[in-house]
């Protein structure tokens, strides 16, 4: 889930007016936060197969320090007491809300994830798998969002236009990160994530300033989100392949086409398995291979190669040369 989480935090905002809403923001949004570093570090895994779900590509195979149901209390516990230490009211109020809105997105995962959050350590994984149905599960954010931003109007917020205008471009973001392109590979998707996080965090705090600051500031840090999200900053290119198998296959020491072993890097020739035809490495990095094809084969066009995840044989996309 996304932008649903921030649903949380206008109805958390509702109920108590002290606690900031860039405040909140981050809470409903901080085991990703953690999440995303920890992938950069290499402590937690994620990798990119096209079609894992009907929504999004990520393979979130091992997260325990940041999603499995024991450390998703655990971070709530620490937001509470950090909360409850800073705060200038240091009301329990306050503090207990904002640990309710970190642990609410491991509550609101759990509906849309398949079976990838730990209940403890790295086993006993649940999910019930919502992102497998793309309309609901686009609903469903949708509903979270602009309900908990109801019931925060509902409380005598001001400038509700704003706010509206930011759920709906929000709402576009959402529908990108399901229906477009995906990222390049899993530590790209977390740069994202936490640029996406910061800075919808800084628009909403934007929003809470007095009119001569936000408008300018809260429209430049929403270009700067669309672009990371959409890969106009990274510059990636990598748009869908056409017609590709699902995953390719290595020659094997007997000449046949096999499974790839993960682990072994990045090996040349891959072979398509429905025709065998060879795809050449032209270069490598981070287990992901660029491969040259014919111009025209799988949609490739002229100066562009094939990216494939090594380990997998998968298909991540089409990248410049």
């Amino acid at each position: 889930m996304f932008i649903g989480h921030y649903g949380v935090s206008f109805a958390a905002k509702s109920g108590d007016r002290s606690v900031p809403l860039w405040v909140l923001f981050i809470a409903v949004q901080l085991l990703d936060v953690a999440w995303a570093p920890f992938v950069l570090l290499g402590i937690e895994k994620v990798r990119i197969v096209p079609g894992f779900t009907a929504t999004n590509p990520l393979d979130l195979y091992y997260m325990p320090y940041t999603h499995s149901l024991v450390a998703a209390l655990l971070w709530s516990a620490a937001a509470f007491a950090v909360y409850r230490l800073v705060a200038p009211a240091k009301r329990a109020w306050s503090a207990l809300l904002v640990g309710t809105a970190v642990f609410s997105h491991w509550v609101l995962d759990l509906v849309v994830h398949r079976p990838d959050l730990p209940l403890y350590d790295n086993t006993a994984k649940v999910g019930l798998g919502l992102w497998n149905f793309p309309a609901l599960a686009l609903g469903l954010e949708a509903v979270l969002l602009f309900g908990g931003m109801w019931l925060y109007f509902r409380s005598g917020a001001a400038r509700r236009t704003a706010f509206v205008v930011l759920g709906l471009i929000m709402l576009g973001v959402q529908v990108y990160v399901f229906f477009g392109p995906p990222p390049p590979s899993g530590k790209a998707a977390a740069v994202t994530a936490l640029v996406a996080y910061a800075v919808f965090a800084l628009v909403i705090r934007m929003l809470e300033r007095p009119p001569r600051l936000r408008q300018a500031t809260a429209v430049s840090a929403l270009l700067v989100t669309v672009c990371a999200v959409g890969g106009c900053v990274a510059g990636t290119g990598l748009h869908p392949a056409i017609d590709a198998p699902t995953h390719f296959l290595i020659r094997g020491p007997d000449g046949r086409a096999v499974e790839p072993t993960p682990g072994e890097g990045c090996r040349t020739p891959m072979i398509d398995p429905r025709d065998g035809a060879p795809l050449i490495l032209i270069r490598s990095a981070g287990g992901q291979g660029d491969y040259q094809v014919p111009v025209a084969r799988y949609g490739v066009r002229k100066g562009e190669l094939l990216r494939l995840d090594c380990a997998t044989g998968n298909v991540l996309g089409i990248v410049r040369r």
